[in-house]
C-alpha cells in the first residue's frame, strides 16, 4: 500500500528536478539513518569523519537533558551510554540544524534554529507518548524519527522555493496578527500553503519520506500531523505525532508559522477512544509535565545554538561582583585518567584504571577463570578444556582492547 499524492503535488515535485535537498552531505546521511541502513560501527565511523557532527553530538550528550554524570569523551563512549537509537536520533537532529546553518530560504520571521528546536522537542515527547500509550505497533525509535521530519515539508519549500516560501510566512504572520475577529479559530497555515501551492507540508513531507523508502508508518505520520487521521492506516504513529506536535506547541516549542492549532482532531479523540486510550490523553498535560520540562530543557539548548551547558541560568548575580570586563564562562576541564599501554596486556586491567570496576572485573574474572582452566586442562590431559579456556581468553583480551 502507498500514498496517494494530489495532482498539484506531483506536479510540483516534478518542477523541481534535482531535489537540493537530497544532495548535501547532511541530508544524505539523514536518509541513511531515517532508513536504518546504519550499523552501530558503521554509525559511529559517519560520526566520526565529521569533527563538527562529533562535536556537536558530544556537547548535546553531556547537555542537562540527559544528566550524565560523568563527562561523556568520545563518539563510542556517547553510543554505550545513550544506545543507538538515541545517538541515531541525535544525529538527525544535529544534520537539520547543519542543513540550516547558514538559514535555507528562511528569515527572521521562520529561522532554521526554531525549524530544528522544534523538530528535536517533538521527536523526544513522541517518544514519551509512545511510552505512556503503549501502543503494540510503534516501537520508541520509529516514534522519535517521525517527530524528527513531521515538518521537513517546510523544509523542502524553503530549499526550492525560497521567495514564495517567505512570503508565505509574511501573508500568514499578517493576518494572524490582524484578522482575529475574522478568524477566531486562529489562521491556519496548512490553507495558506493550499492556496500558494495547492499542497501543505505535511504531503510534501511524506512525499520526501516515500523518496527516501522510509517505512510506511512514518510516511503516513508526516501527512497525518494535522488533521483528520480517519483514511491513515497507521493511525498510531500519525496519534503520537500529532499530539506531539500539539503538545510542544502549547508549551512555547513551536515552529513559528505553525501558531495556533487548538485541540487535537475530534477523529485522533474517537481512535484513542476505541483504543482504551482515552484516559491517558485526558490526564495530560498534569501526568505529563515532567517529560514536558525536560523537552522544553532541550528545546531551549537547541534553539541558542547549544550555547552553555543546557543548565538553567543563576537566578541573580552575587551583589559585588565586579561587571567592569564581561567574563567569558568556560566549562571547567575534566582531568581524564590515563592509561597506560602495559595495562592492555591483562584483560579488564585497563577499565579500572578508568574507573569502569564493572566492566573490568567481569573482564578480569574471565581471564583468570581461563587461566585456571587452562591448567586443569595441561594436568588431567583435557585438550579439550584447555582449547576452550584459550579461547575465552582471547576474547576477554580482544574484548578490553576494543572497549578501552
Amino acid at each position: 500500500m502507498s500514498i496517494d499524492f494530489s495532482p498539484e503535488l506531483i506536479e510540483f515535485v516534478d518542477g523541481l528536478g534535482q531535489v537540493d535537498i537530497l544532495s548535501t552531505t547532511a541530508m544524505s546521511l539523514l536518509r541513511e539513518l531515517s532508513a536504518g541502513d546504519l550499523s552501530s560501527k558503521q554509525l559511529g565511523i559517519k560520526i566520526s569523519q565529521d569533527p563538527t557532527l562529533s562535536a556537536s553530538l558530544l556537547k548535546l550528550a553531556n547537555s542537562a537533558f540527559y544528566g550524565i554524570p560523568n563527562r561523556v569523551s568520545t563518539v563510542n563512549h556517547a553510543v554505550s551510554l545513550l544506545g543507538f537509537t538515541a545517538v541515531r536520533n541525535l544525529v538527525q537532529g544535529l544534520c537539520l540544524i547543519e542543513f540550516n546553518h547558514p538559514d535555507v530560504g528562511l528569515n527572521d520571521d521562520a529561522k532554521g534554529s526554531d525549524f530544528s528546536a522544534h523538530s528535536m522537542a517533538v521527536s523526544k515527547m513522541a517518544g514519551f507518548l509512545t511510552k505512556k500509550f503503549g501502543f503494540p505497533t510503534i516501537g520508541q525509535g520509529e516514534a522519535e524519527t517521525a517527530g524528527l521530519l513531521h515538518d521537513i515539508g517546510f523544509l523542502l519549500m524553503a530549499a526550492t522555493k525560497s521567495e514564495e516560501f517567505v512570503e508565505l510566512v509574511k501573508t500568514y504572520r499578517e493576518r494572524k496578527e490582524g484578522d482575529s475577529e475574522d478568524h477566531p479559530d486562529g489562521v491556519q497555515i496548512l490553507d495558506l500553503e493550499k492556496e500558494k501551492f495547492g499542497f501543505a507540508h505535511p504531503e510534501l513531507g511524506a512525499w520526501l519520506a516515500q523518496k527516501w523508502n522510509l517505512p510506511l508508518m512514518i510516511q503516513e505520520a508526516l501527512m497525518f500531523h494535522h488533521g483528520d487521521i480517519s483514511d491513515c492506516l497507521n493511525r498510531e504513529s500519525a496519534t503520537i505525532i500529532q499530539l506531539a506536535n500539539l503538545i510542544c506547541n502549547e508549551n512555547e516549542m513551536g515552529y513559528i508559522p505553525e501558531g495556533f492549532w487548538g485541540d487535537a482532531d475530534p477523529s485522533v479523540l474517537r481512535f484513542l477512544d476505541s483504543q482504551r486510550k482515552l484516559e491517558t490523553y485526558e490526564s495530560f498535560p498534569h501526568s505529563l509535565q515532567k517529560e514536558i520540562d525536560e523537552v522544553k530543557q532541550l528545546y531551549d539548548f537547541v534553539f541558542s545554538g547549544m550555547k552553555g551547558t543546557g543548565q538553567p541560568a543563576p537566578a541573580e548575580q552575587p551583589p559585588n561582583r565586579d561587571v567592569s570586563k564581561p567574563s567569558e564562562l568556560k566549562p571547567k576541564p575534566i582531568s581524564q585518567p590515563s592509561v597506560s599501554s602495559w595495562t592492555l596486556l591483562v584483560p579488564g586491567l585497563p577499565h579500572f584504571y578508568s574507573d569502569n570496576t564493572g566492566l573490568g572485573g567481569a573482564l578480569m574474572g574471565a581471564f583468570a577463570a581461563s587461566v585456571v582452566g587452562c591448567g586443569f586442562g595441561l594436568s588431567s590431559g583435557n585438550m579439550t578444556w584447555v582449547f576452550g579456556a584459550l579461547a575465552v581468553a582471547g576474547i576477554s583480551w580482544i574484548v578490553s582492547i576494543m572497549t578501552s
